[in-house]
């Protein structure tokens, strides 16, 4: 059985992706066309990664950097250095993008911090917070908003989204920067409250010492590194989507897992999330 949606043949549309929830991938297509306008601002200009589960997620997944044949190629592609060589990676640009991509099971969209023309010049800083199992979540929102005033003390806007899976994302535009001076920011805020707040926050990425801590995850602002977009389906069972919401509503009863492909109607983007387009900020030394 195929179906045709927004210019795209969907094969196999009934076909189970979330076994949970029962959403389908002619389910999984409707909601990246819906979502379209907003996920190509989080995407469009960036080399972007995928994570594919194009059997459902009862017979896993694999994370997928480069393009294969297989990929159309109305996908734009772009040629990048690497440690060992060149890599072909893709960007995203355009609704049949997202539904084609969809149609191959691709369930996550992940980008770089910075854009073409110039992917040497990291445009967003990001703060991954990443609590252990047995770290209390008070403590996650606590660690956002000491970043939060860390941020507006250097004269910085931020946002924040929740991961979709286990934490929270804070998310800083930028610009006229390098990605060591952009590392080097970020990790000397987290060493500061890994410093302050020892019992609380940890920089350590050895998960065994991160017992009862959340780990404020700095090195994503590496060369290379990317993050998963606003607006992404992440592969939960619950079908969870990483979405913004407003500074003032950081509370405990914010939930990395509360948006889902069911109820994202029934939340609002807030305006500071829009205006993190057009925002640009200089590091200071």
């Amino acid at each position: 059985m195929m179906k045709e949606f927004a210019g795209v043949t969907i094969t196999h549309p009934e076909r189970v992706i979330f076994p949970k929830t029962n959403i389908t991938k002619l389910d999984i297509a409707q909601y990246y066309s819906q979502i379209s306008e907003k996920l190509l601002l989080e995407l469009i200009e960036r080399p972007v990664s995928l994570v594919r589960s194009p059997g459902g997620l009862q017979n896993g997944k694999f994370y997928q950097k480069h393009p294969s044949e297989a990929f159309p190629k109305y996908i734009e592609r772009i040629t990048i250095t690497e440690r060992q060589g060149e890599g072909v990676y893709i960007t995203l640009d355009a609704q049949n993008d997202l539904i084609f991509l969809s149609n191959i099971g691709v369930i996550e969209f992940h980008a770089w911090l910075s854009s073409l023309p110039d992917l040497e010049a990291p445009d967003r800083i990001v703060f991954d917070l990443d609590p252990a199992p047995d770290a209390p979540w008070s403590n996650v929102i606590d660690a956002a908003k000491y970043i939060h005033d860390e941020l507006q003390e250097h004269k910085l806007f931020s946002c924040i989204k929740t991961s979709g899976i286990k934490g929270l994302h804070i998310v800083v535009p930028i610009k006229n920067t390098t990605w060591e001076h952009s590392k080097a920011f970020a990790r000397g805020i987290a060493d500061h409250l890994a410093e302050k707040y020892p019992t609380k926050f940890t920089t350590t990425i050895a998960k065994d010492k991160r017992e009862g801590k959340v780990f404020i995850d700095y090195l994503r602002n590496s060369r290379g590194a990317t993050n998963v977009a606003a607006f992404s389906l992440r592969t939960h069972a619950e079908a969870t989507i990483s979405f913004p919401f407003a500074w003032k509503d950081l509370s405990t009863d914010i939930r990395p897992y509360m948006v889902t492909m069911k109820n994202y109607e029934d939340f609002t983007i807030p305006e500071e999330w829009k205006k993190l387009y057009t925002v640009s900020q200089k590091l200071m030394d």
